[in-house]
């Protein structure tokens, strides 16, 4: 079978890395077969994602990344048996095991028979090796001198201990280290994070997991036309933004918000007292120079359960939501007019997984001036 590595899917690839362990094989041709596997990795903070593209007749084989990623990680749980001294493989199937997890959602299944047989198969296998021990540990925090707080966990469906402290403004810029403490049995789970607002906004993009464009339009002569550099609208007229958001591997629980600024309104079509014409302004066709034309497989604006399936308007921000994006290029659009003259800032468009938010992106901030209409 080795001859056929380089034309096997990744699903194929983690079942002939379990068989080469199994068997025996050469430590060269195993070592081959998981290079090619890690070559497929997306990683983020804290979790993993293999991915590749592969064409629609993988459907009819019931092939979905959740259960391709599920094989892998049943793979490199045999590789760590055999290599236990390899702790890049063990930091690797801890992060895998999280994402799958997380890939469940909400619910106490996973979407298909294929995926809840390999992903519940993997996570056993992942108790048997990384769980061995029934938890019984006392657990502390503190940040330098300054103690975060302290816990008992004895069992394995005990809820998680959660230690806060405020930021104070004196400790800007300032370096300190946090310390976890374990003592007794089990494994220990943690993730850290830090909540801050910058002093002064960053004047370009920010991709840590999620890409995230942003464009104003207005209708002019019967034409859309791209806004750009010194945004200038008058008021009364209807001003149409589109939002992008491009995924480089499935995402979950997504929002994606977009703050208003001060002199545009959305108009929500849902209300008796919205324009019907300016609710209906939402073309397909977009400005010349638009992002939209760079590509051509767009996830259309359709709020499917494919794509995001909520939208809330509200005088401050528009939100979007989505519980599963599969990678991919998303396209989502409002209409909003000018009601009040002035100078505005327009914060960036912000997307985020709602519980792994250190995965997030922002669109470019700007400015828009308002004039009264003519």
């Amino acid at each position: 079978y080795h001859p056929q590595l380089p034309v096997m899917n990744l699903f194929g690839k983690a079942l002939y890395l379990r068989a080469l362990l199994a068997a025996g094989g050469s430590p060269g041709q195993q070592r081959e077969v998981l290079d090619a596997i890690l070559a497929h990795a997306d990683r983020s903070s804290g979790q993993v994602m293999f991915r590749e593209p592969l064409d629609s007749g993988f459907q009819a084989l019931l092939s979905s990344p959740t259960r391709d990623n599920a094989a892998i990680l049943g793979a490199l749980l045999v590789w760590l048996k055999a290599n236990p001294a390899d702790t890049s493989m063990r930091e690797l199937a801890v992060n895998l095991m999280r994402t799958l997890t997380e890939s469940r959602k909400a619910k106490s299944h996973w979407p298909s028979t294929q995926e809840n047989l390999f992903v519940a198969t993997a996570l056993a296998d992942f108790a048997k090796l990384f769980e061995e021990h029934q938890p019984d540990m006392q657990v502390a925090g503190r940040l330098d001198r300054d103690q975060l707080g302290t816990g008992r966990f004895t069992a394995f469906t005990e809820p998680p201990l959660v230690f806060t402290r405020p930021v104070e403004s004196d400790e800007a810029g300032k370096k300190t280290l946090l310390h976890l403490e374990k003592i007794g049995d089990g494994r220990l789970y943690y993730t850290a994070r830090l909540a801050y607002s910058p002093k002064e906004e960053e004047p370009l993009a920010v991709n840590a997991g999620i890409e995230v464009h942003r464009e104003y339009s207005v209708k002019r002569d019967g034409t859309w036309q791209l806004l750009t550099g010194d945004m200038v609208v008058q008021t009364g007229e209807v001003v149409r933004v589109d939002l992008y958001a491009l995924l480089p591997a499935e995402r979950y629980f997504v929002v994606l918000e977009d703050p208003v600024p001060g002199g545009l309104e959305p108009v929500n079509k849902e209300l008796a007292t919205a324009s019907l014409t300016d609710a209906g302004i939402e073309p397909a066709a977009t400005a010349e120079g638009s992002y939209h034309r760079r590509f051509p497989d767009w996830q259309e604006d359709t709020f499917s359960r494919w794509s995001f399936y909520h939208r809330e308007l509200r005088h401050d921000a528009v939100r979007f939501y989505s519980e599963r994006l599969a990678a991919g290029r998303y396209h989502l659009s409002y209409t909003a007019q000018a009601i009040a003259r002035g100078k505005f800032r327009v914060p960036p468009a912000h997307a985020e997984e709602m519980y792994a938010p250190e995965v997030y992106g922002n669109s470019v901030p700007a400015a828009l001036r308002v004039t009264a209409a003519k």
